[in-house]
């Protein structure tokens, strides 16, 4: 399974994350968050606002994904976005597993609580 995350180069479209108030929430489609595994234990993607980079481990079904490192914009529009980006960056740090089911990929925490889940994005590369 965890072959498939990492050799097949994927953009992975953010739909569901759980919020700083622990609320699983939807994603809108004025934000457009997205992750792509690289090669050599790279992680990479946008966070709606800012890029990001970080370094991730991948064992069978467990994905450890190290501190993450973007760039400092500030984006307004929609009013929102920066809590969402905080969120997202946040739940990334946190993972611990993940389930990868066709096009559909979700991220765990350490209690196996879902924390982000993303698709493929079709339209990629």
């Amino acid at each position: 399974m965890s072959k498939d995350l990492t050799d097949q180069f994927r953009k992975w479209l953010l739909v569901k994350y759980r919020d700083s108030k622990g609320r699983l929430s939807i994603n809108g489609p004025e934000a457009k968050p997205f992750i792509i595994f690289m090669p050599g234990g790279r992680l990479t993607g946008s966070g709606g606002c800012n890029r990001f980079f970080s370094s991730y481990e991948i064992s069978d079904c467990t994905v450890k994904i190290g501190l993450i490192g973007s760039t400092r914009m500030y984006c307004h529009d929609p009013p929102w976005l920066m809590d969402l980006e905080g969120d997202f960056f946040s739940c990334l740090e946190r993972s611990s597993s993940f389930e990868l089911s066709g096009d559909t990929l979700m991220i765990k925490d350490v209690e196996g609580n879902e924390l982000l889940s993303f698709v493929k994005d079709e339209n990629w590369p």
